[in-house]
C-alpha cells in the first residue's frame, strides 16, 4: 500500500512491515471538521480513487482494516497544476475533480 494511503486513511497494527500499532489517518482525525489536501494534483495512484470513494460513500477502511470508519469532514484541496488539462502531466482523475467543491 502506498504510504499516502496510510497517512490519509490510517492503518491497523500489522497491516505492513513496520505497522506496530493502529494509526489514525488524517481523514479520521479530521472528525467533523475540515480535511485539507494540499497539492492534490500530485497525489500518486491509487490515492485519488480512494479519496473519491471516501467523498462519495462517506466511509473508508484503514489500511489492513475491515471495519468501515465514518467520514464526516468537509474536504478542501489545492494544487498548482491546471487540472483542466486532462491527460496532461497531472493525470488527475475527473471523478475526483467533480467530487470536490470548485473555486477556480
Amino acid at each position: 500500500m502506498p504510504r499516502i494511503g496510510s497517512k490519509i486513511f490510517g492503518h491497523e497494527k500489522g497491516a505492513f512491515t513496520g505497522a506496530q500499532q493502529r494509526h489514525l489517518g488524517y481523514a479520521e482525525r479530521a472528525g467533523a471538521g475540515t480535511l485539507f489536501l494540499d497539492e492534490i494534483g500530485d497525489m500518486p495512484m491509487p490515492a485519488p480513487s480512494q479519496t473519491s470513494t471516501v467523498i462519495e460513500d462517506g466511509s473508508f477502511n484503514r489500511v489492513g482494516g475491515e471495519t468501515p470508519c465514518k467520514f464526516r469532514a468537509r474536504v478542501v484541496s489545492a494544487t498548482h497544476r491546471d487540472l483542466g488539462q486532462r491527460g496532461g502531466p497531472s493525470g488527475f482523475r475527473e471523478d475526483l475533480d467533480f467530487g470536490l467543491p470548485c473555486c477556480r
